[in-house]
C-alpha cells in the first residue's frame, strides 16, 4: 500500500508527502522529494516535523509503535492495519483514545455502498441462508479479511439470528449446513486486489452482492480522503462511513469509544444551538443513560491517571464532563420521590443497591449520592454526606459526616476525608482538570479543597486546613513554592505570613493571609523520645535559659521539626494558656533554629 499512497498523494495539491517509513536507512527518494525513515528513527522524525496525519498500513506489531509515537505528539492517525490480536486491539484503544484516530478494514467508498446494501438486504431477508466469500492476493497473511468480519459485524448488528448463528469457516467431509449457520470462505491466489461477495439464498431465489476491487488506488484514495477529513476533527474514534457526505450510521469499533464519539457530536451540536431538551429524541437519551451507568460502574471518569506522578500525569477527559453538562442541559427539572423524599431536580438519585454487594456501606438518614457517582469497594459513607454527579470514590475510602464529594473530584483508594470536609467540583471549564486527592491521602476534619487542586499520594492535611490554587503551598522538603499541588509524602497545615496590606494605615499592626507548609511526612514518625532529645541538645546548643517560674505543675507539650541542609528549623515549647514569646535566632552549621518559648502567666480567678 506504500507506493499506492504516496502515488495518489502527489496526484493531489491538497496533501503532501511528509516522510515514508521504511526497515531501511535513512535516504532520499528522488522521485518524491521525501524523506524515507527507518523505522527505528519514526519517533523522533514525527516529533520535529509539522506532520498532520499519519497513516498506517502495515502489521499489529509496528502499527502499534508508530500509534503511540502519535498519540506522544498528538498527531491524528488513520489504520488500515488488520490482524490484531484481542491484547494488540485493548492496547490500541488506549494508546489513540486521546488522538483523532480513524479506522477502517476497508477505504473503499463501493465497499461503503456495499455495507448499507447489506444491511439493507439482510433486515429484509433474515431467514435466509447466508455465506461469504472472500479472495485476496497471495501475500495477504490474515484470513479472513478484516473487510470480511466487517460485512459479519453488519450483518449480526441488524439480525439477531444471524448473531447467534455459528461461524463456519470452509466445509470438509459430511457436514450438512445448518439453518443457523453463516458460511465463511477465504481464497489466496494471484495478486487478487480484492473481492468480497455476500449470498443470500431462500427457496427458489438468490441474491448476491459483490464487490471487486481492481488496484489497491481506490483504498489509497480513501485513505486521503480520510486523513484529509481527520486532520480537522476532535479527538476521538471514527469510521470511515463519517467521511463520507451521507447519514448513514457512524459505526465505532469500541463501545467506550462509541459513548465517547456520540457525546462529543452531541456537543457539538448542542453548541451549535441544533439540539435541546424539546429535540433531543429517545437515542440521545439512551446515549445519555448508557453514559451514567458507565461512570458509575468506573468505565467513564472525569480525570485519569497516566505514568508520572504528579499533576502532570492526569489527563482530563474533556468528553465526559461534556456529557455531564448534556445530563443537565437536556434533562427539565422534575419532582422526584426518593423513599419517602420528595425532591426536585433534572435527574434522579443513584440506585445505591450495588454497593452492599461489593462491601460498600452507606449509613441511613442523609448519605446522597446524585446519578452518575462511583463509589468503589469497602468505602464508608458516614450521613449525612454528599456525592455528586461525576465523583468517583475509590476503593477503602472514607467519606465521614457533613462531606461533601463534588461533581468530577477524583478520590483515590484508602483515602480518609475527615468530617465537615468540603471537595469542590469542577465541571466548567471542561478542559480545566478536577479536584484530585490521591491515594492513602488523609484529610482532617474542616478542610476545604477547591478549584482544581492536586493532593499527592501519602500526604497528611491538618485540620481546617484549605487548599485551593491561589494559596501558596511553602514545601520545606524541596524548598519549593507550589500553586494548585502538594507533592507527595507530605505533611501540610495552615499558617499565616506577612501580608503587602500590611503596609496600609488601616492596619496598624500589620496584615497577614493564609499560606500552607509542607513538611516531609517522615518528620512527623519521630517518637516521643527522639524529640524531646533533639529539642534539648539544639536548647544546650543555644545555651537557651527560660525562665520556668511556677512550670513545674504545668503541661508542657513539645513539637520538633528537624529540615536538614539549609532548611528552616523549627522548635516550639509551648505552655499553657496566656503566653509571651520569646524568639532566638542563631545561625549554626548553615542552619535557622527558631526557639520560641511560652511562659505560662498567672490565669485570672
Amino acid at each position: 500500500m506504500g507506493q499506492e499512497l504516496i502515488a495518489s498523494a502527489q496526484a493531489r495539491r491538497s496533501v503532501e508527502n511528509v516522510h515514508a517509513v521504511t526497515q531501511s536507512a535513512n535516504e532520499l527518494d528522488t522521485k518524491t522529494e521525501m524523506t524515507v525513515v527507518d523505522e527505528s528513527n519514526f519517533d523522533s522524525h514525527l516529533e520535529r516535523s509539522t506532520v498532520d496525519v499519519v497513516i498506517d498500513f502495515t502489521a499489529p506489531a509496528p502499527s502499534l509503535r508508530y500509534l503511540t509515537a502519535a498519540a506522544e505528539t498528538q498527531t491524528a492517525a488513520v489504520v488500515g492495519t488488520t490482524g490484531y490480536t484481542d491484547d494488540a486491539e485493548r492496547t490500541l484503544q488506549q494508546v489513540t483514545e486521546d488522538i483523532p484516530f480513524l479506522r477502517a478494514t476497508n477505504f473503499s467508498r463501493g465497499i461503503a455502498a456495499l455495507r448499507r446494501a447489506l444491511r439493507t438486504a439482510v433486515s429484509a431477508l433474515g431467514s435466509y441462508d447466508i455465506e461469504l466469500t472472500e479472495t485476496h492476493h497471495n501475500g495477504k497473511q490474515d484470513a479472513p479479511s478484516g473487510t470480511a468480519l466487517t460485512l459479519l459485524d453488519d450483518i449480526t448488528a441488524v439480525c439477531e439470528r444471524a448473531a447467534e448463528s455459528e461461524r463456519v469457516h470452509g466445509r470438509v467431509g459430511e457436514q450438512p449446513r445448518s439453518a443457523e449457520e453463516i458460511g465463511i470462505h477465504a481464497r489466496r491466489a494471484g495478486n487478487v486486489a480484492g473481492k468480497h461477495e455476500i449470498l443470500l439464498a431462500g427457496n427458489d431465489e438468490e441474491i448476491t452482492l459483490t464487490h471487486r476491487a481492481g488496484s489497491r488506488s481506490v483504498f489509497a484514495a480513501g485513505a486521503l480522503d480520510a486523513a484529509e477529513w481527520l486532520s480537522d476533527q476532535p479527538p476521538g474514534a471514527y469510521d470511515f462511513d463519517a467521511v463520507l457526505d451521507t447519514d448513514w450510521t457512524v459505526y465505532v469499533y469500541w463501545q467506550p469509544m462509541s459513548v465517547e464519539s456520540t457525546i462529543r457530536d452531541m456537543w457539538q451540536r448542542y453548541t451549535d444551538g441544533d439540539i435541546d431538551a424539546e429535540s433531543a429524541g429517545s437515542s440521545a437519551y439512551t446515549t445519555l443513560e448508557v453514559f451514567l451507568e458507565g461512570i458509575e460502574t468506573g468505565e467513564y471518569r472525569a480525570a485519569e491517571q497516566g505514568q508520572r506522578r504528579g499533576p502532570a500525569g492526569w489527563n482530563v477527559n474533556e468528553w465526559v464532563k461534556q456529557g455531564i453538562l448534556l445530563c443537565f442541559s437536556l434533562h427539565e427539572t422534575t419532582a422526584r420521590t426518593y423513599g419517602d423524599v420528595t425532591y426536585n431536580d433534572v435527574l434522579s438519585l443513584r440506585d445505591t443497591n450495588d454497593l452492599g454487594t461489593r462491601g460498600t456501606r452507606n449509613t441511613p438518614d442523609g448519605t446522597v449520592i446524585r446519578r452518575g457517582a462511583y463509589l468503589g469497594s469497602d468505602c464508608i459513607m458516614m450521613s449525612p454526606s454528599f456525592v455528586n454527579i461525576g465523583a468517583h470514590v475509590g476503593d477503602g475510602s472514607l467519606i465521614d459526616s457533613c462531606d461533601t464529594v463534588g461533581s468530577c473530584a477524583q478520590v483515590g483508594e484508602n483515602v480518609k476525608i475527615g468530617a465537615n470536609t468540603l471537595i469542590g467540583g469542577v465541571l466548567e471549564p471542561v478542559e480545566d482538570a478536577p479536584v484530585i486527592i490521591e491515594s492513602n491521602a488523609s484529610l482532617g476534619a474542616g478542610c476545604r479543597v477547591t478549584s482544581g487542586f492536586h493532593i499527592g499520594e501519602n500526604s497528611i492535611i491538618g485540620e481546617n486546613t484549605l487548599l485551593t490554587p491561589r494559596i501558596p503551598v511553602y514545601d520545606l522538603v524541596e524548598e519549593d513554592i507550589h500553586y494548585g499541588h502538594l507533592p507527595a509524602d507530605r505533611r501540610a497545615f495552615t499558617r499565616y505570613v506577612e501580608s503587602s496590606l500590611g503596609d496600609h494605615d488601616l492596619f496598624e499592626s500589620g496584615a497577614y493571609k493564609p499560606a500552607v507548609v509542607a513538611l516531609d511526612i517522615e518528620d512527623e514518625t519521630l517518637d516521643r523520645t527522639q524529640r524531646e532529645e533533639a529539642l534539648r541538645e539544639w536548647a544546650h546548643r543555644l545555651k537557651f535559659e527560660a525562665p520556668f517560674d511556677g512550670f513545674s505543675t504545668g503541661i508542657f507539650h513539645i513539637f520538633v521539626t528537624l529540615q536538614m541542609s539549609l532548611r528552616r528549623h523549627c522548635t516550639w515549647l509551648i505552655r499553657t494558656e496566656y503566653v509571651r514569646m520569646v524568639s532566638v535566632w542563631e545561625m549554626h552549621f548553615q542552619r535557622q533554629i527558631f526557639v520560641m518559648q511560652w511562659k505560662q502567666t498567672a490565669a485570672p480567678k
